[in-house]
């Protein structure tokens, strides 16, 4: 294909299907060679599944065009590649440390949370006790709740809870000195948007309104370049997360390189309609 022609949204998402389906198999082999603890080996393997798993499903909605939604589940990859890159990129005790908070302890405060938001369903809603039984379950025994407050006092749990928010993540990796996670502190921009969407506040809604009034050529064009953005993003998280993956196992990251270098057609595309949407939105005043 001509290198100066703009090639279809729905095309270049599954070119990044293919690229990130390579990548992650290409960081499941460099797994077989970490000489990790087991619990950090586990959870950071759990996590990195998941952010494939959800990759791929936004990779299909913008195959369909469908840019919001395809930013709310970028969101939930880069929150999920930022969470196992900060248990990986660092000493090992730091790691044993990181994986226990995130897959042990966060979910045990978690538990606290549903189980009280349970016990008001089961208390307060009229039903017949079989249809209430799922969500009985849910509610935790008072000697239970009360071991887990006195092992996690409530300044402890915000704290934790503070440590492991995306945003404070960003925040260390701008300050770590390390220049590979410096750069995912610009994400915080794209994520705040991605929050207006999911809670469908005002800010979130008049977005979507107001590309809704906008000519068709802006519209087309900034949509186009909205999904290309995403599509980008998800390589980028899955690629920073795989990279992190080669350091740990000790792998050069020629592979790596290598792979993008592959997929060129596919950045250069996705870089396109950018282009193309700047050009519309700022160069042409016809538009």
């Amino acid at each position: 294909m001509n290198q100066n022609e703009n090639i279809e949204v729905g095309l270049l998402a599954a070119m990044a299907s293919d690229y990130i389906n390579e990548l992650f198999h290409k960081g499941l082999s460099a797994y077989d060679q970490l000489s990790l603890k087991e619990s950090v080996h586990f959870v950071t393997r759990q996590i990195y599944l998941s952010c494939e798993i959800t990759a791929e499903s936004t990779l299909l909605l913008a195959k369909y065009e469908r840019d919001w939604d395809s930013e709310i589940l970028v969101r939930s990859v880069s929150e999920g590649c930022i969470k196992g890159i900060y248990i990986l990129e660092c000493d090992e005790d730091t790691q044993n440390e990181r994986a226990e908070e995130y897959w042990s302890i966060l979910p045990e405060i978690s538990e606290l949370r549903q189980s009280e938001r349970a016990a008001w369903l089961v208390g307060n809603l009229e039903s017949d006790i079989e249809s209430m039984k799922p969500i009985e379950d849910i509610v935790i025994p008072d000697s239970e709740i009360y071991r887990i407050k006195e092992v996690h006092g409530k300044q402890k749990r915000k704290m934790l809870e503070q440590k492991w928010s995306f945003m404070e993540l960003l925040r260390y990796f701008q300050t770590s000195g390390n220049k590979r996670l410096n750069a995912l502190a610009g994400l915080a921009y794209n994520y705040g948007i991605s929050s207006n969407l999911v809670h469908k506040d005002g800010t979130g809604v008049a977005l979507m309104s107001e590309r809704i009034t906008r000519s068709d050529i802006r519209r087309i064009a900034i949509s186009k370049a909205h999904i290309s953005r995403c599509i980008s993003d998800v390589c980028t998280f899955m690629d920073v997360f795989t990279g992190s993956i080669f350091i740990a196992s000790k792998i050069g990251k020629d592979g790596l390189v290598n792979l993008r270098e592959k997929y060129k057609s596919l950045f250069i595309g996705l870089s396109k309609h950018y282009d193309n949407f700047y050009a519309i939105e700022y160069d042409d005043n016809s538009a």
